[in-house]
């Protein structure tokens, strides 16, 4: 499989169009894709998620190694996706040497929740992280279902800014309504030290803004979540 993060991953509806992930060009700060590797997904970020009408999936990865597209009719309902294993399509490379898998969830009664994940810590702790932060729901049990929305290796730290904000990579996601959204928090400052390691959990809601602050250690995590669609 090459090993250079580029490509694009696109979902488009009646409307719009959505890039999932995009990378025009190698980013030589990115770690190199592994086999059984998770691609991190870059997108959306500050436009909405919800879709209206059939759904179609554009697939571009690794210089067109990995390419295809599906069309998507069908939306199965919320409980459905709760009792089922997951939505799942397989790209075969051209030359036939490797596989991408994509696991996906359309729910038809949802809402939007845009996060905000904040590292407040002590003086003696360096603003130089690594870790996971994942974001699910209680509707929903399989692990494939899990969006990544930070995950960093310790040769791979980034550095906290100002601003103290978590860089995560999409800040978007989509929780069904009389669910739970779970955001998975484990972070480290190096292999061995980990400062904290805890789950936030918030009520759906259609509209509204909730905040939570949880102790680690020598520092505090506080997570915002605005809730609903943008309007434009």
């Amino acid at each position: 499989m090459p090993n250079e993060q580029v490509g694009t991953i696109k979902v488009k509806d009646e409307v719009n169009e959505h890039f999932l992930y995009k990378a025009s060009r190698t980013d030589k700060r990115k770690t190199p894709i592994q086999h059984l590797d998770e691609i991190v997904l870059t997108g959306p970020r500050e436009t909405s998620i919800s879709a209206k009408g059939p759904l179609t999936l554009i697939v571009d990865l690794f210089y067109g190694a990995y390419k295809d597209t599906f069309h998507i009719r069908d939306c199965p309902s919320n409980d459905w996706i709760e009792k089922c294993a997951p939505l799942e399509r397989e790209i075969t490379s051209q030359d036939g040497r490797g596989d991408v898998y994509i696991f996906y969830a359309i729910f038809d009664n949802a809402t939007e929740a845009r996060l905000e994940v904040k590292l407040l810590a002590d003086n003696n702790i360096t603003n130089e992280v690594c870790g996971v932060v994942a974001s699910s729901s209680s509707k929903i049990k399989s692990l494939e279902y899990s969006s990544m929305l930070f995950v960093k290796k310790p040769s791979d730290k980034v550095k906290v800014g100002r601003s103290k904000l978590l860089p995560l990579s999409t800040n978007i996601v989509a929780v069904p309504l009389d669910s739970e959204l779970f955001l998975d928090i484990h972070l480290k400052t190096s292999v061995e030290h980990v400062i904290f390691e805890d789950t936030f959990k918030f009520r759906a809601e259609r509209a509204g803004t909730r905040k939570e602050l949880k102790n680690g250690k020598n520092c505090k995590i506080q997570v915002k979540v605005i809730w609903g669609r943008r309007q434009s």
